[in-house]
């Protein structure tokens, strides 16, 4: 055998050995930057839930800061059986629509936990969980101060606007913070 033949099939050996290396190495490193991608998608998505269920909580709701109150505190005052009637039904409706706006996001949010849950690292994992603890202790909070409600007592009405200011509540804030901190650190890493 020529010695030109040997190198020519070492040369083409090698080379076929490299290019399927280099196409091993591609698929490898396209399945980490789909995972990449998926991850910043579904933590993108966790984060706008977080924010949207946070920040629909801490509004001030309408039966509070809006004219139901002043409505029915005037027409309970002035008004006849029926304007009484209908101010009752429209503060009804006001603490209606406050707690499925407080509640919906949140359930909305606990939905989103389950994908974080699939791909998240341990540190997230416990992040999360502590989050949706502080949630789970929030909404017996939220759902106890509407009970609570006199309708013959405006001040009753300012134990929701107080809920706010307790532990669980500020604590969502600083754990929301942390939790994005390490969703940052575990798409970076990659």
């Amino acid at each position: 055998m020529d010695v030109g033949l040997i190198i020519t099939v070492l040369i083409a050996l090698i080379g076929w050995g490299v290019a399927i290396w280099q196409m091993y190495l591609n698929h490898k490193w396209q399945k980490r930057d789909a995972l990449i991608q998926r991850k910043y998608e579904i933590y993108s998505r966790f984060m706008v839930k977080v924010d949207e269920a946070y920040n629909e909580f801490m509004k001030s709701p309408d039966i509070i800061t809006g004219n139901i109150m002043s409505d029915f505190l005037t027409a309970s005052m002035d008004g006849d059986k029926e304007e009484i009637h209908n101010a009752i039904a429209n503060v009804n409706r006001g603490l209606i629509d406050f707690v499925w706006n407080s509640i919906k996001p949140m359930q909305t949010l606990n939905s989103e936990m389950s994908a974080v849950r699939l791909i998240a690292s341990e540190e997230l994992l416990l992040l999360v969980d502590e989050l949706q603890e502080l949630i789970m202790a929030a909404l017996p909070k939220l759902e106890d101060g509407m009970s609570k409600i006199d309708i013959n007592d405006a001040e009753s009405f300012n134990m929701i606007l107080q809920l706010r200011e307790e532990k669980p509540f500020d604590k969502i804030e600083i754990l929301k913070e942390k939790i994005e901190s390490q969703m940052r650190k575990e798409i970076y890493s990659n």
